[in-house]
């Protein structure tokens, strides 16, 4: 499986400059796995602003023709602006594995959500996010 990833966020959070580097290291973590017969990419951007205070609502999307599962990360700003480097990468993994949760509704060939977030949980703790 690929992994592409992007962000919406407020300049002040540099969300990227922490989640960046282990980009390449999800990458290469997903490389061999398979979370199902119709998916070959998982997509997500990752967003720290102000939208939820306006009824902005997490987006996620499968799509059986291009073959990828995508799903919004979001991470409350005013939660995560006064936090230590070390909370805002906590608080990052567990907003990562709480927004997998909106995929439960699509239904790919074998897909097995569960799986998904076990091997994020896996991920995350080696790294030293949770």
């Amino acid at each position: 499986m690929t992994y592409w990833n992007s962000y919406d966020i407020k300049w002040d959070c540099k969300i990227e400059k922490l989640f960046a580097p282990i980009a390449t290291e999800i990458k290469n973590f997903l490389k061999e796995k398979k979370y199902g017969d119709e998916i070959d990419m998982l997509q997500n951007i990752i967003m720290c602003n102000n939208v939820m205070k306006y009824g902005f609502k997490k987006r996620s999307k499968f799509s059986r023709k291009e073959r990828f599962i995508y799903f919004d990360v979001y991470v409350d700003y005013e939660t995560y602006m006064p936090k230590a480097e070390k909370d805002r990468k906590i608080m990052i993994a567990e907003c990562f594995l709480a927004d997998m949760d909106l995929l439960s509704k699509y239904k790919p060939k074998n897909f097995i959500l569960a799986d998904l977030k076990k091997d994020f949980s896996i991920f995350f703790e080696s790294i030293g996010w949770l």
